[in-house]
């Protein structure tokens, strides 16, 4: 592992009283994607119980302990049975000391899955740390990098975007020149696609001109080509298709089925279906009327990469907010679509 490069920023946060050192950018931020997964996968996640006020409570988030000195660390009623050291934390650990000059033993690796995983003010003064510890804290906090919590080990990177483009709702596209790629561990097969997605420009079912008009964008494409979802019109044998699902088959060729349906401007739920006869398409849980102006009965085969946000190969970017992205391996009936809609459709207003 390199010395860092940026220990030079370090900042003075607790001018008296002790000290308190902060150094931004502790990792460059692909090294920081690879610690984080490489952590998520190799940690024997646990969840111990805390005692407070006489009960016992699941603490909120995992968490396990690591040092090679076979001590076990005691908090909050909690006796936490010490792991091996591995390579990975060895490594950071050796970092912390290069940066900061102090010896580390062990290390307590905290995981907050979402929103409801927290803790609050405490101090760190449990006997095991002596009366002046001295304590290395690294967060996590690659705004530029999606991590898989599922502990699949499939990431996704985002381009030309900050905290500025999450919403209450979703993430926000500009239309313009920012995505996000999703690199799966392994090579998956796609039999069915949800989408809810918010389109801030309303899609005509009028457009055939090839290239693309104004309106056409893509808000999900796939190995880094414009196969993939479609708004807008876009091929010439067609008439007057306003949003479409076009692939391509080595056997079959170029496969493409659409609608005619205008789509208004707001939050919309999509389903694109595979089901072995027929490509079909669902508009907020609702099937719709397809055409086919080519017809395949295979769904998308040996996917390595998906671009969520537009195409990489040609400029189709799209402008609205995307929340959630579900591929499946296999097909969903009507009933289930229904269902998938109605379970969130309140939060979209719909």
């Amino acid at each position: 592992m390199s010395t860092p490069s940026l220990f030079s920023d370090k900042r003075e946060l607790l001018p008296f009283d002790g000290s308190a050192l902060l150094i931004p950018n502790f990792f460059e931020p692909t090294r920081t994607a690879e610690v984080f997964q490489q952590i998520m996968d190799e940690t024997p996640w646990e969840m111990p119980e805390m005692v407070m006020f006489g009960k016992k409570y699941p603490q909120a988030g995992l968490s396990t302990w690591f040092t090679n000195t076979n001590v076990s660390y005691v908090y909050s009623g909690i006796t936490r049975t010490p792991h091996a050291m591995t390579p990975v934390l060895q490594a950071v650990m050796d970092h912390c000391t290069v940066a900061s000059g102090a010896e580390y033993n062990s290390v307590l690796v905290n995981l907050y899955r979402d929103g409801n995983d927290s803790v609050s003010w405490h101090s760190d003064n449990e006997e095991i740390n002596g009366s002046e510890p001295t304590i290395a804290e690294l967060l996590a906090n690659d705004e530029f990098a999606w991590y898989d919590l599922s502990m699949n080990s499939y990431r996704a990177y985002m381009t030309n975007m900050t905290r500025s483009n999450y919403t209450t709702n979703g993430v926000t596209f500009d239309g313009s020149n920012d995505y996000v790629t999703v690199t799966p561990a392994t090579p998956f097969n796609l039999y069915c696609l949800e989408l809810w997605l918010y389109n801030n420009n309303a899609v005509p079912n009028n457009e055939t001109a090839i290239g693309g008009p104004s309106t056409y964008q893509q808000p999900v494409t796939f190995n880094n080509s414009y196969y993939g979802i479609s708004l807008g019109g876009w091929t010439s044998g067609a008439t007057n298709e306003a949003v479409q699902i076009y692939t391509y088959d080595a056997v079959a060729g170029y496969k493409m089925t659409y609608n005619r349906d205008a789509v208004p401007v707001g939050w919309h739920n999509w389903t694109f279906n595979w089901n072995g006869t027929t490509y079909d398409i669902w508009v907020d849980g609702i099937k719709t009327t397809t055409y086919a102006h080519s017809q395949g009965n295979a769904g998308i085969t040996g996917i390595t990469t998906l671009i969520i946000g537009g195409s990489l190969s040609q400029p189709y970017y799209f402008n609205g907010q995307i929340a959630s992205v579900k591929c499946y391996s296999g097909n969903l009936t009507d009933t289930q679509v229904l269902q998938n809609f109605n379970a969130l459709r309140g939060r979209y207003g719909i």
